[in-house]
């Protein structure tokens, strides 16, 4: 019989990938024949992948990409029969492979999706919607709250109610994630037939084994360039239309050369990775700002952000991001120019305050003094710092077991997954 074709399907926001390849790898590993494709609606995302070494080096490992578009030379007829051509390029692959197992991040009820669900399931196939966010709830910036509110479900038509079911099942990764998951109800049913938990995907060993090549392969390029590999520490920069969230319109760019000077000045021979959002890159601030800076031993890094991690010896940032949370390892010291607003809810501390990171508040007038202290050994001795981390890690360990044993009992007519399949991994702890 015919490997077994499983497809996800990426948006067009590259956290899809980061979120979903961790899960193909360990597929992989655990059932080699499998045949893994992820599928992408947009150039750009597809570019975007291929050329992140890291992703592309976890995908070589698993799968392969490809691209179901019509964007390239020619009119708007031209570029529309491509598109209908390479779809059905895409439907004759469900046909030719009855029983595969689609993975989307929503429920099936959008075009295409709706029709690859349906036609996969009527040849003996199943859809289940994967989560695209892995962020715990707690770290959605208030700002955002409101994007996940749901004032009533959608309304089904006849022909939902008919076909009785939008997915077969969710596959989620946490216990710190309700509220996203409830935010689904806004794109269809969310009385989902099964759901599986598969903790947090970067920390499955698939993708931990990824990441220590990685690191490994960057600490040689580094040293080739003449650089200290010894002392390394890592600077994730905001753009600067993140400072509408924080205390003035211009913190990002205040805090990106305090915590830059400060740094240099204070760890001298020191490397620092610098990692700015992609949108600051075209920001003139910013280019400026690094001009001014002037010193070599500042390296812009686009190296995957767990790769930085792993070499640093901390990881800074001047806005709360995603990383702090989702990063099983590490220490994060937070920079953030916070609102007033958010003093008055938490105190003086992080917004992942429990997750490895420390705060340093860049307004104050000791910032120095405070960033060389949590550059030290004191304040990583205080079991607090790390305590949320660990018990996301102890309640969510990394296992696709329970994921894996529905596929077969919701698809008898495929060829079985083996038996005992288990591959919890021990909690990635903190790390020094």
């Amino acid at each position: 019989m015919r490997p077994r074709l499983v497809l996800f399907f990426l948006s067009p926001r590259l956290i899809d990938c980061d979120s979903y390849l961790p899960v193909a790898m360990e597929m992989k590993a655990q059932l080699p024949d499998l045949d893994i494709r992820f599928v992408t609606f947009s150039r750009e995302n597809y570019d975007d992948v291929r050329s992140n070494p890291t992703l592309a080096a976890g995908l070589a490992r698993c799968g392969t990409l490809a691209w179901v578009g019509g964007e390239g030379p020619g009119g708007r007829l031209r570029r529309s029969l491509r598109r209908i051509r390479k779809f059905a390029e895409l439907a004759a692959s469900l046909i030719r492979r009855p029983g595969a197992m689609l993975f989307h991040g929503r429920q099936y009820v959008e075009r295409p999706y709706r029709a690859l669900f349906w036609l996969n399931r009527m040849l003996g196939g199943r859809g289940f919607v994967l989560a695209r966010i892995r962020m715990v709830d707690e770290g959605h910036h208030p700002h955002r709250l409101s994007e996940f509110e749901v004032m009533g479900s959608r309304r089904l038509s006849w022909l939902d109610r008919l076909r009785g079911r939008e997915s077969d099942g969710l596959v989620h990764y946490h216990d710190r994630q309700e509220m996203y998951l409830r935010s689904l109800a806004k794109f269809g049913r969310t009385d989902w037939p099964r759901r599986a938990k598969v903790g947090l995907p970067s920390a499955l060993p698939s993708w931990r084994a990824l990441i220590a090549e990685a690191v490994e392969t960057e600490r040689q390029a580094l040293a080739a360039a003449g650089r200290n590999v010894d002392e390394i520490y890592s600077f994730f920069s905001a753009k600067g239309y993140s400072s509408t969230h924080l205390r003035t319109p211009e913190s990002a760019q205040r805090t990106f050369d305090n915590v830059v000077r400060s740094l240099t000045t204070l760890r001298p021979r020191a490397t620092i990775l610098l990692r700015p959002h992609p949108l600051a890159l075209r920001e003139p601030w910013f280019k400026a700002a690094l001009e001014a800076i002037g010193n070599p031993n500042v390296v812009l890094s686009y190296a995957h952000p767990e790769v930085m991690v792993a070499l640093s010896r901390r990881a800074l940032v001047n806005n709360p991001t995603n990383i702090l949370f989702t990063t099983p390892f590490g220490r994060f010291i937070d920079c953030s120019d916070y609102r007033p607003s958010h003093y008055e809810q938490v105190g003086e501390a992080s917004l992942a305050e429990g997750y490895g990171v420390v705060f340093v508040n860049p307004a104050r007038d000791d910032f120095a003094q405070r960033l060389e202290w949590a550059l030290g050994e004191e304040p990583w001795q205080d079991v607090a710092v790390f305590a949320k981390r660990e018990r996301l890690s102890r309640d969510n360990p990394p296992s696709i077991a329970e994921m894996l044993n529905w596929f077969e009992a919701s698809m008898p007519n495929a060829d079985p997954i083996p038996s005992g399949i288990s591959n919890a991994a021990s909690s990635p702890g903190q790390r020094p």
